[in-house]
């Protein structure tokens, strides 16, 4: 009995062992073709490599040269560039203190010459009292007086900006500081429009504005023709 149980186990054991034989030989067959066409490309980019190989060695050859022959002439510039700017550099610098020296002298300068000029406007009212218009003088200490007692801040504001009034003060510093320009225009001025737009500098770069509280910002002398008694209908 036992002999014939070791030779079904044996029989059993061929017949599985075969089964895995023919399926390890379909599925060798099935996979036959995709390795050929694997081996196809394989051999196709090998050729191809082949075939490039030298144009891409020819090329990387052909930038080594010119890099060879145009290094040197690089790096000399380069020292040279670096020679230049070692030896410009301090007289640069020197040259730029000097200029920065001579801005700062200017704007002192022009500073000292708009106070002198201030000075001599007010002089001149001062020595020619005697050929000032009186109307006129009274009409502008008039303007003083009258934006002396308002609660406003004067100065200039770029043209179309919404922005705070730039170099701003109190109405009343302003009127104090502008007795000088009063004088002056006086003398030269021939109307009462003369003396308000002189005032309000209507004529210059950056006319003077002026703003009442938390207001915006008005031209000085556009208020001044709707808010001054004896400036309404001025031109």
């Amino acid at each position: 009995m036992f002999k014939w149980t070791c030779l079904l186990v044996v029989v059993v054991a061929l017949a599985g062992f075969g089964w895995m034989l023919n399926d390890m030989r379909l599925e060798v067959k099935r996979l036959a073709p995709q390795v050929e066409k694997l081996t196809d490309r394989t051999v196709a980019l090998v050729d191809r490599l082949d075939t490039q190989l030298p144009q891409v060695l020819s090329h990387a050859e052909r930038v080594s040269t010119q890099l060879d022959s145009h290094l040197p002439r690089i790096l000399s510039q380069t020292e040279s560039a670096s020679k230049t700017i070692n030896t410009q550099l301090p007289r640069l610098l020197k040259n730029s203190e000097a200029l920065l020296v001579h801005s700062e002298v200017a704007v002192d300068n022009l500073a000292e010459v708009s106070d002198n000029f201030k000075q001599y406007k007010g002089l001149m009212g001062v020595v020619h009292a005697a050929t000032q218009s009186k109307g006129l003088f009274s009409y502008g200490t008039g303007l003083l007086g009258f934006l002396g007692r308002s609660n406003a801040t004067i100065g200039v504001k770029k043209s179309g900006s919404g922005q705070a009034l730039q170099n701003a003060l109190p109405a009343r510093q302003w009127a104090s500081a502008a007795q000088g320009d009063v004088h002056f225009l006086s003398l030269i001025g021939k109307s009462k429009e003369d003396m308000l737009h002189g005032l309000a500098r209507t004529r210059s770069v950056n006319p003077l504005h002026i703003q009442v509280g938390d207001r915006p910002p008005r031209l000085l002398a556009d208020w001044l023709k709707e808010s001054h008694p004896d400036s309404k209908g001025l031109n």
